[in-house]
C-alpha cells in the first residue's frame, strides 16, 4: 500500500536538570507523547494511567498533561535506581507499538521521529530516523578533533557528555562515582556515535553492522548496547540518548 506523507513524533525525549533548596543539582530525563498522534485509544488511555495512576511511576517521577501531550517526568536518583530503570522500559515498550503502526503507514524519511528506544533488564538500544541520521553526519564531519575517544573521530557537544556525567555522579554507588569522566560522547566523521561510562567497554553505539549510513532515507539505523551490567550504567547511558535529542532536536528546528 502507499503509504502516507503526513508524519508527526509520537514521542521525544529531552535531559533537564533541576536544583533543590540546597543547591545539588538533579538530573532528569523527559519523555514527551503525542496522544493525538495515537491512533488506539485503549493504548491512550493505558499510556495515561500509568502516569497518573502506576505506583513505582509515582515513586521515581511526575506526569502532567496538556493538550493532548503527556509528559512524563523522571527524576534519577540512587535510591529509586532500579524503580527508574524498570517504569522506563514499560512506557518505552508501551510506545513502540503505536510507533510500529505508524512507521507501516509513513516513509521514514518524513518523519519527525528522530529516535526509538528500548529498555531491557542488561540492555538499552533502538532506532535512529534518518532525519537524525543525517544530523549525525553532518556533526559527525564537524565534530571537534582535537579530543579523540577510541577510534571514533571526535566529540559530540560537550552537554551531552556532560548530562551523563552528571547522572553517573547522582546514582552511582559511593565507591564508583568517581569513575564519572569515564563518560564520553563521541561520533565518527561517517555519523556514527558512541555513548560510553564506566565498566569493561560499556557503551552504546550504531554499530557498523547495524547502519545502513547518512543516505538511507528509507531504513532505519540501529544502536545497541555492549557490556551493560547495571542499571546506574543504563540510566546514564540512557541519560546520553536523551541529551542526544535534546541536542539534535534543538539545532534541527533552529536551522
Amino acid at each position: 500500500h502507499t503509504r502516507s506523507r503526513d508524519t508527526g513524533r509520537i514521542y521525544g525525549l529531552s535531559f533537564h536538570s533541576s536544583s533543590t533548596a540546597g543547591g545539588k543539582t538533579i538530573p532528569e530525563i523527559l519523555v514527551t507523547v503525542s496522544f493525538a498522534r495515537i491512533a488506539n485509544l485503549e493504548m491512550r488511555e493505558r499510556l495515561r494511567q500509568l502516569g497518573k495512576e502506576d505506583p513505582l511511576f509515582t515513586k521515581c517521577g511526575s506526569y502532567h498533561e496538556e493538550k493532548e501531550t503527556g509528559h512524563y517526568r523522571f527524576t534519577l536518583s540512587a535510591r529509586h535506581l532500579e524503580t527508574s530503570a524498570e517504569v522506563m522500559g514499560v512506557l518505552v515498550r508501551m510506545l513502540q507499538t503505536p510507533l510500529f503502526e505508524k512507521y507501516q503507514r509513513e516513509e521514514p524519511a518524513d518523519s519527525l521521529q528522530l529516535l526509538s528506544v528500548l529498555v531491557a533488564p542488561q540492555w538499552l538500544g533502538g532506532y535512529i530516523y534518518p532525519t537524525l541520521r543525517h544530523w549525525l553526519t553532518r556533526t559527525g564531519m564537524e565534530a571537534d578533533k582535537k579530543r579523540v575517544a577510541h577510534q571514533y573521530a571526535g566529540m559530540l557537544p560537550v552537554e551531552i557528555e556532560t548530562a551523563m556525567q552528571l547522572t553517573w555522579r547522582t546514582i552511582a554507588s559511593k565507591e564508583l562515582k568517581r569513575y564519572r569522566t569515564d563518560c564520553r560522547a563521541s561520533i565518527r566523521e561517517d555519523g556514527r556515535f558512541l555513548l560510553g561510562c564506566y565498566g569493561n567497554a560499556c557503551d552504546v553505539a550504531i554499530y557498523p553492522d547495524g547502519d545502513d549510513g547518512a543516505t538511507a532515507d528509507y531504513v532505519l539505523s540501529e544502536y545497541a548496547c555492549h557490556n551493560l551490567d547495571f542499571a546506574a550504567q543504563q540510566l546514564t547511558l540512557f541519560t546520553g540518548i536523551a541529551a542526544l535529542h535534546t541536542v539534535a532536536d534543538r539545532e534541527l528546528q533552529s536551522s
